[in-house]
């Protein structure tokens, strides 16, 4: 029956399709009001790639008319704002927008219409603006006029902005190159957000020095740094149309409803992806200049985890401990030591004692106590679920889980105690915003929630559903366990094995048995992985 349900389930997912973060809804529509690139590596022609990329319907706005190849931009042509009014009125007819990303505009006119446009988007359309004024080769591409309305009628009306440091340095009124540092980058990305009184702003550290590349994103909230590998083997000229795919796949990422954040780092990940397949193929790609920017057909692909980002500026920790022993699979939480006892005696491997409400002396002891009785059981793996400290330099405890709530918590100093104790590490995430936090730790499992809905826990996160878990099964590092957590019983479980989680983790599904009416239902659980013994 497990193995039936397995593959029914799979065959589900089959025919929902393969973007895993964008499989379900209807497909969102997204234009593009951009220049055209006669070279086809950046402008509207890769806007629509990222677009699909993402899941998304695109549709283009021809905003100006490039004669550019490989090495740089020749000549510009404004499309006249009569036909560039006409291309918004026929699509706002049959194909209304969810996002709209901008590029470069040519010229006043047809900013005009764009900006016109915006007054009377639908609501709830998302706007992102790429402020392009110069083409990387020094070619003007907005004229002052045109300047003036993305300035004061465009940008305002923005969710996102994402310029580069240039571009910043230029609406800021800048000299050249004083956004340099990460620091200068940070101030100017919420400095920008000040003055143009937009959403948010990312800014692209792509000319910034460092050893990896990191973007800052700056909101009501603060700044989040999302920093991926530089990528060998492209030469100084890098890849062509980068600028495009990032601020594309995040008008992508948003329309297809991702939080802003979430958004930003899976609009980092199809960037860093594309620049990755781009140096792959450097050596021959026609053409003298940098090759075009190579979006994956969709995403995340089974090649995601190697380009996802990880949040902050540094490179992500030395991994903590890989598991060893037996793989995951049925992953119980408790809340006392004794249950903890109970459930290693019924079959269960991996179990975390989760006390909560308790005072620091009785959380000890309950830790103390567990740790007492795997000692005892050769087969048990304890995981203490928010005291790590209780659990550091203890026999007995083999791992620790944090959630989001106790990493922001937790000091650089803590951080590296924590890395030094030769603990495990789990750590719970519910977006791709907190899949970055998680990545730069390099934990030793992953877990994702809630997949359905739960009572266990209250969450700010609607249930993720499978899709979620086939997405996280690619973000993920292989030789780092999924744990689907929330919700789960054992109809479900089989599904959720399917989709990509290599775990459940498990509270009330287990019920409150003892004894031999426990020991049946883990034998339940673990035929879900074929694992009857």
């Amino acid at each position: 029956l497990a193995q039936s349900m397995r593959l029914a389930a799979a065959l589900l997912l089959l025919l929902r399709g393969s973007h895993a973060l964008t499989a379900t809804g209807p497909q969102p529509v997204v234009w593009s009001l951009a220049g055209s690139d006669s070279s086809a590596g950046a402008g509207v022609e890769a806007d629509l790639r990222a677009f699909r990329c993402l899941g998304a319907r695109g549709c283009a706005v021809v905003t100006a008319l490039t004669a550019q190849s490989t090495t740089g931009v020749e000549a510009v042509l404004e499309t006249p704002a009569a036909h560039v009014e006409a291309t918004i009125a026929a699509l706002e007819a049959d194909l209304p927008p969810a996002a709209v990303k901008t590029g470069a505009l040519g010229g006043a006119g047809a900013a005009r219409a764009v900006a016109a446009f915006l007054r009377r988007a639908p609501p709830g359309c998302k706007v992102v603006v790429d402020p392009v004024v110069v083409s990387t080769s020094g070619r003007r591409l907005l004229d002052e006029a045109g300047e003036a309305v993305l300035v004061e009628e465009i940008l305002p009306r923005a969710d996102v902005v994402c310029p580069n440091a240039p571009e910043a340095e230029a609406l800021l009124g800048l000299p050249p190159g004083s956004v340099a540092s990460p620091a200068d980058a940070a101030a100017a990305a919420t400095a920008l957000r000040a003055r143009l009184g937009c959403g948010a702003v990312l800014l692209k550290g792509g000319h910034l020095a460092g050893p990896r590349a990191a973007d800052v994103w700056a909101d009501a909230a603060g700044t989040l740094w999302l920093a991926a590998d530089r990528t060998p083997g492209l030469g100084a000229g890098g890849a062509h149309g980068t600028g495009c795919v990032l601020s594309a796949a995040l008008a992508a990422a948003l329309a297809r409803g991702e939080a802003p954040r979430d958004a930003a780092v899976a609009a980092k990940a199809v960037c860093a992806a594309a620049v990755r397949r781009a140096a792959a193929h450097a050596a021959d790609a026609p053409g003298a200049g940098p090759p075009p920017a190579d979006v994956p057909a969709t995403w995340p692909d089974a090649d995601a985890a190697a380009t996802f980002p990880s949040a902050g500026l540094g490179p992500p920790l030395q991994p903590f401990p890989r598991l060893d022993g037996p793989p995951m699979t049925l992953y119980a939480l408790a809340a006392t030591a004794a249950r903890c006892a109970a459930l290693w005696d019924a079959g269960v491997v991996d179990v975390q004692l989760r006390v909560k409400d308790a005072p620091p002396a009785a959380i000890e002891a309950e830790v103390a106590a567990a740790a007492e009785y795997a000692l005892a059981r050769p087969h048990a793996r304890l995981w203490v679920n928010d005291f790590w400290e209780a659990a550091a330099g203890r026999a007995g405890c083999f791992g620790c889980h944090l959630g989001q709530e106790d990493l922001a918590a937790l000091a650089p100093a803590d951080a590296a105690r924590l890395a030094a104790s030769g603990l495990r590490l789990g750590v719970s995430t519910h977006c791709l915003a907190e899949l970055a936090v998680a990545a730069a730790l390099a934990p030793t499992y992953v877990a994702l929630g809630p997949v359905f809905g739960t009572t266990s826990k209250r969450v700010p996160f609607a249930p993720r559903g499978l899709d979620r878990v086939a997405a996280w099964r690619r973000l993920v590092p292989a030789d780092t366990p999924l744990v689907a957590i929330g919700g789960v019983g054992l109809d479900t479980a089989p599904a959720v094995v399917a989709a990509g989680a290599d775990a459940v983790a498990v509270i009330s599904a287990l019920g409150g048995e003892e004894g031999e009416a426990l020991r049946a239902r883990v034998l339940r659980w673990r035929g879900v992985w074929g694992k009857l013994v």
